[in-house]
């Protein structure tokens, strides 16, 4: 995965650098969850960061806060699933931060909620990466392959003295019948983003503006 990002960001200037008058100096307030210490922070300038893309559905909502009176504090140990796969697959990139709707913004500020989903364009422009979670039906299904959520077996078979292996489902299929692909706020935080980088139950695939 960070071969693609390599490949991407070497070869693709033009179509997948930033479109011109975004920087991350004007994403006033913008919090990220330092995936070192699981602290949000406000985000450094210039800072790399990867954003997640998923569906809360029921699970996310019992995760915790990370604010408490509006000040930004640490990612519960009790956060969704999908979430903390989201912080071990930037800190296997070689990542440090993750943009997380839930706990950047603080839920419990109505003006501040107004303001940030205002500009989740640039927030997703503005991103490294977004990881995209379109596998299971909720954000405590995680991230096939990362952590406790095993993907679903590669198809093999011994025959005639050779070993035959699946190539399986195209990806593409896979995602259009995802939950995440079936609700207008992630699919749009999907275009927003310049590199997609996509889990389903049984691969991952990358897309970026280029391929």
């Amino acid at each position: 995965m960070r071969g693609w990002l390599r490949y991407c960001d070497a070869h693709h200037r033009g179509s997948c650098g930033m479109l011109p008058g975004y920087a991350a100096a004007q994403v006033a307030g913008m919090r990220v969850i330092d995936c070192r210490s699981r602290r949000v922070v406000v985000a450094p300038r210039d800072c790399k960061f990867a954003a997640l893309s998923y569906v809360w559905g029921g699970a996310a909502m019992g995760g915790g806060t990370a604010f408490r009176d509006g000040e930004g504090g640490r990612v519960p140990d009790d956060a969704p699933r999908t979430v903390g796969d989201a912080m071990e697959v930037v800190r296997r990139l070689k990542l440090r931060y993750l943009w997380v709707d839930q706990y950047c913004i603080d839920q419990g500020n109505a003006s501040e909620l107004h303001q940030q989903v205002s500009i989740m364009d640039m927030v997703y422009h503005l991103a490294t990466v977004t990881i995209v979670a379109a596998a299971g039906q909720d954000a405590e299904f995680g991230l096939p392959g990362v952590g406790c959520t095993k993907r679903e077996p590669q198809p093999v078979i011994n025959m005639g003295g050779r070993v035959w292996i699946s190539s399986l489902e195209n990806p593409k299929h896979r995602i259009e019948r995802s939950k995440w692909f079936s609700r207008g706020w992630t699919y749009q935080e999907g275009l927003f983003s310049r590199r997609r980088l996509i889990f389903t139950e049984s691969q991952v695939y990358f897309e970026c503006n280029s391929m």
